[in-house]
C-alpha cells in the first residue's frame, strides 16, 4: 500500500504549478478508490472431436484439449494517510480473488480398446461365414439389434430337393422374423419381406419353402425393423427329395424342371415347364430389320422376351403397327422407339387375347416396333403386321 506525504504533495503542486492548500498538521483519514486484478477459476464446457480405433465392440477413452475464457470479478481496499486540513484522497492498489464461469471448446484424439455395448454379430455367422445347418436339423440363435445370421444348407449331388425353413421365437405373435435364400453366387431365391409370414399377422415368424438343384444355399434370419433384439431364435430345416418335371409338365407347386426346360406362366395352361423356343426376333438392341410391309410372326417366352422388329422411313409417313391375328395370345403391348433407342408411342388398349393397333405420324428416319406380354407370361404364336402409308 502507497501513503502520500507532505513532501509528494509539495513535489506535485510545483509540478503543476497550481497552488495548493497550505499543509497542516493533524491525522487526516482518506479513503481509497483500489483497482484489483483478480484470478478466476472458471468452469467450462467443452465438445471435443475424437477418433478412436478398438477391436471388437467396444468403447474407447479419448483425451481432448479445451481453452475456456473466464471473467472474474475483484473487490479490493486501498488505506491513505494526509496531513492537512480537510480530507486527503489517496490511490491504492489492492489483490482480490474472484470466481467465474467460462465455456470453452476442444477437439481431441485418443485410441481405445475395451467392451461395451454396440451393434454387430454375436455368433459369428454372417453371409460370408455361415453355420453348417443339416437338411432335417435345428439350431437357435439370437439377434442382436441389426443383426443378420446366416445358415448353410447343402443339397448333395444328383438329388434335386424342396426345402423347408422355418423360425420360432417365444412370442411369434410380436418378435417378426425376417428368412432371405440365396444361391451359391449370392443370387436371392427367396425376399423374406415380402412373403415369409407364416400366418401373419397372428404368427409372424417365418417360413420360406423352395425348389433346387445341388449345390449350397444360405438361409439369413434377420429382424424385421432391423430396431430390435430378439433372444432365442429357433432355425428349423426341411427336406423332400424331388423328381424333375418333364415338358409339358406342371410346376405351379414350385417343382423343378427337367435339363434344358424352365417353368414358365403359359397362356391359358398356368406354370408349366416348357423347353424355350427360338427367338423369332432380337431385342431393342438387337431388332431384326425388316422391310415393309411386314408381316411377323412371333411368340414371347417369360419375362425376359421382347422381340423387336427395326425399319426406316424414307419420308414422313403414318405407320400402322398391330397385331392381327384373333384371338390373340396373352396380352400383347406394342411400343415404338426412334432411332436412339427412345421410346415414341405405346399402345395395350384391349387387354387379354385381344388385338392390339398403334397408328401414329413419323418422320423421316429409323424406328423400332417391339412387342411384349404385360405381365410377362409365355405366349402362343401371333403375328404383327407393320406397314407405311
Amino acid at each position: 500500500m502507497l501513503k502520500s506525504s507532505p513532501l509528494l504533495i509539495a513535489f506535485a503542486c510545483m509540478a503543476a504549478l497550481n497552488a495548493c492548500p497550505n499543509p497542516g498538521e493533524g491525522g487526516g483519514e482518506g479513503e481509497g478508490e483500489g483497482e484489483g486484478e483478480g484470478e478466476g477459476e472458471g468452469e467450462g464446457e467443452g465438445e471435443g472431436e475424437g477418433e478412436g480405433e478398438g477391436e471388437g465392440e467396444g468403447e474407447g477413452e479419448g483425451e481432448g484439449e479445451g481453452e475456456g475464457e473466464g471473467e472474474g470479478e475483484g473487490e479490493g481496499e486501498g488505506e491513505g494517510e494526509g496531513e492537512g486540513e480537510g480530507e486527503g484522497e489517496g490511490e491504492g492498489e489492492g489483490e482480490g480473488e474472484g470466481e467465474g464461469e467460462g465455456e470453452g471448446e476442444g477437439e481431441g484424439e485418443g485410441e481405445g480398446e475395451g467392451e461395451g455395448e454396440g451393434e454387430g454379430d454375436l455368433d459369428g455367422n454372417t453371409r460370408a461365414t455361415p453355420v453348417a445347418l443339416g437338411l432335417s436339423g435345428s439350431t437357435s440363435t439370437d439377434l442382436a439389434v441389426g443383426d443378420e445370421d446366416c445358415f448353410l444348407l447343402t443339397v448333395p449331388p444328383s438329388d434335386p430337393m424342396r426345402l423347408t425353413v422355418a423360425t420360432n421365437t417365444a412370442d411369434c405373435s410380436s418378435t417378426d422374423t425376417v428368412l432371405d435364400v440365396f444361391d451359391a453366387a449370392g443370387n436371392q431365391l427367396e425376399d423374406g419381406p415380402n412373403d415369409d409370414d407364416i400366418a401373419g399377422p397372428t404368427d409372424v415368424c417365418s417360413r420360406a419353402v423352395f425348389s433346387v438343384w445341388p449345390g449350397q444355399y444360405r438361409v439369413c434370419v434377420t429382424e424385421f425393423g432391423q430396431n430390435a433384439a430378439i433372444a432365442g431364435v429357433s432355425v428349423f430345416a426341411a427336406h423332400e427329395v424331388l423328381t424333375p418335371v418333364g415338358n409339358g409338365g406342371s410346376c405351379a407347386n414350385g417343382e423343378l424342371c427337367d435339363d434344358f426346360l424352365s417353368c414358365q406362366n403359359f397362356v391359358g395352361a398356368g406354370p408349366i415347364c416348357m423347353l424355350r423356343p427360338a427367338d423369332e426376333a432380337g431385342d431393342l438392341s438387337d431388332p431384326k430389320p425388316v422391310t415393309l410391309p411386314a408381316s411377323e410372326t412371333f411368340s414371347l417366352f417369360g419375362e425376359d422376351d421382347r422381340d423387336c422388329y427395326s425399319f426406316t422411313a424414307a419420308i414422313g409417313a403414318w405407320l400402322n403397327a398391330s397385331t392381327t391375328l384373333y384371338p390373340v395370345s396373352g396380352d400383347v403391348v406394342l411400343v415404338l422407339y426412334d432411332g436412339a433407342d427412345v421410346e415414341r408411342n405405346r399402345v395395350d388398349a384391349n387387354g387379354m387375347n385381344s388385338p392390339e393397333e398403334l397408328i401414329t405420324g413419323l418422320e423421316a428416319g429409323d424406328y423400332t416396333v417391339c412387342a411384349h406380354e404385360l405381365e410377362s407370361r409365355t405366349t402362343n404364336a401371333n403375328i404383327l403386321n407393320i406397314q407405311l402409308f
